[in-house]
């Protein structure tokens, strides 16, 4: 194993350099994307993750292939105490943020401030929380993407998810 941990990211990043170094594979391009995917899978500190639990895209049988192509995509997004829930239309994200239990995630012991939309290119829109956790963001460019909740004493992430919308 020659000293190297397997958390460890540092070697990780030795290993990108020396195979993205002059003389190797140089292209900027070539070499702004081993650092995005490397970057996709980071949460850039502690962050709770929220995953995927439903997408109306991958609805079975009746309600999938009975969606109108313009109607909007739903997604669920869960971690053992919060959830984020998303409707992608035609114009933005729209969604909320509560806890599990029912409990108002805006209760003044755990305050909710704001939801940030992300790519792995970098923020594409901030929404403040309203009073019972919802927001509103800009459609981003198709691609992957995810979401951040911070709260007054951390910060939850969504899985990234690939949008896609049609021509």
């Amino acid at each position: 194993m020659n000293g190297r941990r397997w958390d460890d990211d540092r070697w990780l990043v030795t290993d990108l350099h020396t195979a993205l170094s002059p003389g190797g594979l140089s292209s900027e391009l070539l070499r702004q994307q081993a650092f995005s995917a490397f970057d996709i899978g980071r949460t850039h500190g502690q962050a709770i993750l929220a995953e995927l639990v439903f997408d109306s895209a991958c609805d079975p049988e009746p309600a999938g292939p009975i969606r109108a192509v313009g109607s909007a995509r739903l997604l669920a997004f869960r971690t053992d105490r919060l959830a984020i829930d998303i409707e992608v239309t035609e114009s933005g994200l729209v969604g909320q943020v509560y806890t599990i239990d029912g409990t108002d995630p805006a209760a003044p012991d755990e305050p909710l401030l704001e939801v940030v939309g992300e790519t792995p290119q970098g923020v594409f829109g901030h929404s403040p929380l309203a009073e019972l956790g919802g927001f509103e963001l800009p459609l981003p460019a198709p691609g992957p993407v995810r979401l951040r909740a911070i709260l007054a004493e951390g910060t939850m992430v969504t899985s990234w998810l690939v949008l896609r919308y049609p021509r």
